[in-house]
């Protein structure tokens, strides 16, 4: 402030202000992709998940676990469609798993879930806490050997895999044209 304007002060001051404001627009785009928008059938669950399940004490289940994942999974350009529910797809892979591996399936309880859409309040599992490290230690198996194929056929596609539809084939005025 202090030093005298010149040529070079002034083109030094206009160097340092475009230096800010290329900063300030990449702390935007940061903040703007920091923040991924999960579809808001997940969203609406997450909240009422939050609000109304408080799970007993010594449980979990399976959607607070795959909830954080799948947020996860957003931020790495992974949409899930409207209609994804994929805790209840692991929880039936993991309930197999658990079966093979001998576990007590009487030790497992049952809530209400509720789906903020029309299917309404529907039951889930609950297992015990000492459950939580087998799930742990199977869900990268299960993400290594399943997840990309419920991916397939749950996951919104990216522009690129929009198929394109075919150039619309036009009829032949007559016969003539139909042979050539």
């Amino acid at each position: 402030m202090f030093v005298k304007a010149t040529e070079q002060v002034l083109a030094y001051r206009e160097y340092v202000y475009d230096k800010f404001l290329e900063y300030e627009a990449l702390q935007h785009a940061v903040q703007k992709s920091a923040s991924p928008q999960i579809n808001s059938l997940w969203q609406q669950r997450l909240l009422l998940f939050s609000q109304m399940h408080p799970l007993p004490v010594g449980y979990w289940c399976i959607f607070a676990e795959v909830g954080g994942y799948c947020f996860l999974e957003e931020f790495k350009g992974v949409h899930l469609t409207e209609e994804s529910t994929p805790d209840a797809s692991i929880g039936r892979s993991f309930c197999q798993h658990l079966r093979e591996v001998g576990y007590d399936m009487g030790r497992i309880k049952k809530y209400r879930h509720l789906y903020p859409d029309h299917r309404g309040a529907q039951w889930a599992n609950l297992y015990p806490d000492d459950c939580l490290a087998e799930f742990r230690r199977w869900f990268p198996m299960y993400l290594r050997s399943r997840w990309q194929a419920y991916l397939q056929t749950h996951q919104v596609p990216t522009p690129s895999e929009h198929k394109q539809l075919p150039p619309k084939r036009h009829r032949a005025k007559n016969k003539r044209e139909e042979n050539l």
